[in-house]
């Protein structure tokens, strides 16, 4: 049975910790928003974040029900005297004493049977690890106003910078106190830190003798299509592999015929679907293809109607690699709504796009912050294939930095 619970949190992460801390990491994030806590009249409150959260009710384990005495038993229980426990008197044995060791893995805890067995205290220990997680992300996002007191030189540059470049404070001031105060070697340790905070790429992985599907999906207006023939242009082109296009973005017509064109000019086929039930017969198609890649339409997020579509044509199509586009024009609160939504219909991997149009490119730094998805490319421009750069070869202090 599903159950539905909100959680009040002044953060993001610190709401995130209350629901997996309760929950557990099977719970599913139903919707996202600010709200106003106190004040007069809904004025002067202060803002929060309130998450509502989805999960299985969890059955609750089995304990043995305890016989129940007897009226008269019971009565006796209660009337009988305390037998005083003088020397060499027995110990009383209605209750047996149960031993609790100091060890540190138990932390006092009883034995393990005596709470449900070993399944609960694995399960629990899942629950400390995603709550220490969680923590250690919550620190990275909240600012230490105190170590932004002792940010000098180069490490106080780096700090201004990313927050211009959009990237959360506290994210900001991590990655600043790092590089230390001089610029000739704190460039060095900015590229290192930034590399791991935005962690390896992982580009279309294509495999000699085996058709990989690559699903492309996210809101309108994010740059798929043009993604998409960046993606066949440097398959057909730049490494010769046998490439298939099927688009299922018929609400705009003059996306397909965009990507026709494509198709047409790299002599690449390129099937048109509206329904799921004839994804099947497109992949059939395309069986001899080394790369298949999937288009599909524009959804917004809170379109639900639309998001169950696109859910349909994912499990009928059953992609190898998911990718969910992100512009980088987006709205930061709408980012985070959109991955909410997005994340459950099994994305693997993220694009960046329209990283020339934006002078805050950090946004990528934030969502990588909020979530493990490896990066699989970057695209600054319309050209095609040129303007499309695999995501381990991305120098990310250029980037954010200009240097």
């Amino acid at each position: 049975m599903m159950q539905v619970k909100k959680y009040v949190a002044p953060t993001y992460a610190e709401a995130l910790i209350l629901a997996k801390n309760e929950l557990g990491t099977d719970a599913v994030i139903v919707e996202s928003r600010k709200v106003r806590i106190g004040g007069i009249f809904g004025l002067f409150g202060r803002e929060m974040t309130e998450l509502t959260v989805a999960a299985e009710r969890r059955p609750e384990p089995y304990r043995p029900s305890r016989p129940t005495p007897s009226r008269p038993a019971a009565a006796a229980a209660r009337q009988a005297p305390a037998t005083p426990a003088g020397p060499g008197a027995p110990a009383p044995s209605a209750v047996p004493a149960v031993p609790v060791t100091a060890d540190a893995s138990g932390a006092g805890a009883p034995p393990a049977a005596a709470h449900g067995g070993v399944a609960d205290l694995t399960g629990l220990r899942r629950e400390l690890a995603d709550l220490r997680q969680a923590v250690t992300r919550l620190v990275e996002v909240r600012p230490d106003p105190t170590a932004l007191l002792e940010l000098k030189g180069y490490g106080r540059k780096v700090y201004e910078q990313l927050l211009d470049a959009g990237v959360e404070e506290g994210l900001a001031l991590a990655v600043s106190r790092k590089v230390g105060t001089h610029a000739t070697k704190g460039r060095a340790l900015l590229r290192a830190e930034l590399s791991r905070v935005m962690g390896p790429g992982a580009p279309i992985h294509v495999e000699q003798g085996r058709r990989q599907v690559v699903a492309l999906v996210g809101p309108t207006g994010v740059g798929k299509t043009t993604t998409l023939a960046k993606l066949a242009a440097h398959f057909a082109l730049e490494r010769g592999l046998k490439v298939g296009l099927i688009t299922a973005d018929t609400f705009r017509i003059a996306a397909v015929d965009q990507l026709r064109t494509y198709a047409d000019i790299l002599s690449i086929p390129l099937y048109t679907v509206e329904r799921p039930a004839e994804v099947t017969q497109a992949l059939a198609h395309t069986a001899g293809a080394d790369v298949v890649l999937l288009d599909t339409g524009g959804r917004s997020h809170r379109d639900e109607e639309r998001m169950a579509e696109l859910q349909e044509l994912l499990a009928t199509a059953r992609p190898d690699e998911t990718h969910l586009v992100v512009s980088l024009n987006t709205n930061p609160r709408d980012a985070h709504r959109m991955l909410e939504r997005y994340l459950p219909l099994g994305v693997n991997r993220l694009i960046f796009t329209k990283a020339d149009e934006t002078s805050a490119p950090g946004l990528m730094l934030n969502i990588r912050l909020r979530s493990d998805l490896p990066v699989s490319y970057i695209t600054a421009g319309q050209a095609v294939p040129d303007d499309l750069t695999p995501a381990d070869t991305v120098d990310y202090c250029k980037l954010f930095m200009g240097a």
